[in-house]
């Protein structure tokens, strides 16, 4: 079953589902809009000539993340077919009873800006600023600004997980740095 509105705000004003800072004007029907934060990267092969040493996600050291800097105004012009790897603005911490996702604003996809088609779902138990992969699919530049609505966050309620994801020795990602890149999945 998916949080309605009254139920993420009754969840958020219980502890049961943490989300900080939390706004209550985010709170859509059946989810909550999530903010782009303040960190950028971008993945790059560890040599200059990717085509001859192509990343290889089993192996982390063919592979690293660079960090992108915002303009004055805190800015960042993506180019297209270009994708960056951002965080939210959003601190969040599920119970061992919710999972989530994250998907898309429909304004934004329809400017052919993807940020949930790579990588959107969140276990149960999860805790943390979560990564976004976001792809600008069109022929144009976009701007992305700090703050800015960047997805929607949908809870789903399941029944108690066994370990949860921050229990679980394969949960790498558990209170992860912002805008944290990929370990590889070796």
């Amino acid at each position: 079953m998916k949080l309605t509105d009254w139920m993420i705000k009754l969840f958020i004003k219980c502890g049961w589902l943490r989300i900080s800072p939390f706004d209550p004007k985010l709170v859509n029907p059946n989810s909550i809009d999530v903010r782009l934060g303040d960190k950028l990267s971008e993945v790059r092969s560890v040599n200059m000539n990717s085509r001859a040493y192509p990343i290889d996600p089993l192996k982390a050291n063919t592979f690293f993340t660079s960090e992108l800097y915002w303009d004055g105004d805190g800015a960042f012009r993506l180019a297209p077919h270009r994708s960056v790897i951002g965080c939210l603005a959003e601190d969040i911490a599920l119970p061992r009873w919710i999972c989530s996702e994250i998907r898309g604003k429909s304004s934004l996809g329809r400017l052919f800006i993807d940020n949930s088609s790579v990588a959107g779902w969140i276990d149960a138990g999860w805790s943390g600023v979560l990564t976004i992969e976001i792809q600008n699919n069109s022929n144009n530049h976009i701007l992305l600004t700090k703050g800015m609505k960047i997805g929607q966050v949908i809870f789903n309620l399941t029944l108690p997980c066994w370990k949860h994801y921050g229990e679980r020795v394969t949960s790498k990602y558990q209170n992860q740095t912002p805008g944290q890149g990929s370990k590889g999945i070796g």
